[in-house]
């Protein structure tokens, strides 16, 4: 008999027992001949009966009473609560927006105003240093 094919497609019937007996008496003999098919067989034997004993746990039955429970208490503990408690936080956070905002409208302010002046520094300093503008080279050159 082929290992391929009872590791695939026969081993899990074999071991419920819902083979037909000339089939398992087939697949017994090639157990009983492959070392690889018992390994196999007790690996198979052992996750079975793992997911049995999983299958087997019993309900605990004031499970959802205690969670009933703990979501009413919570759902009351933030119903009671002070209305001071619920407002600080959300004042204090707008404070923090609104000086944020204010910091950085006047920091904006001062980095613009000090482009702007040194724009007008520059511009007027160029126009020191060079007069091409009122003297083309060309006139320079040729004398006129």
């Amino acid at each position: 008999m082929n290992c391929k094919k009872i590791h695939t497609i026969d081993l899990i019937p074999y071991l419920r027992g819902e083979m037909p007996e000339n089939e398992s008496r087939k697949i017994q003999q090639h157990l009983d001949e492959c070392p690889a098919g018992r390994s196999f067989l007790s690996y198979t034997n052992e996750v079975l009966s793992g997911i049995q004993a999983e299958k087997a746990l019993e309900d605990d039955p004031f499970l959802a009473t205690r969670v009933i429970g703990h979501l009413q208490e919570s759902s009351i503990a933030a119903t009671y609560q002070p209305l001071r408690a619920r407002l600080i936080p959300t004042l204090v956070l707008g404070l923090f927006i609104l000086a944020g905002l204010i910091g950085g409208f006047g920091i904006g302010r001062v980095l613009t105003e000090n482009q702007a002046h040194n724009k007008i520094k520059t511009d007027m300093s160029s126009l020191m240093i060079s007069d091409l503008h009122e003297e083309p080279m060309e006139t320079f050159f040729l004398g006129n």
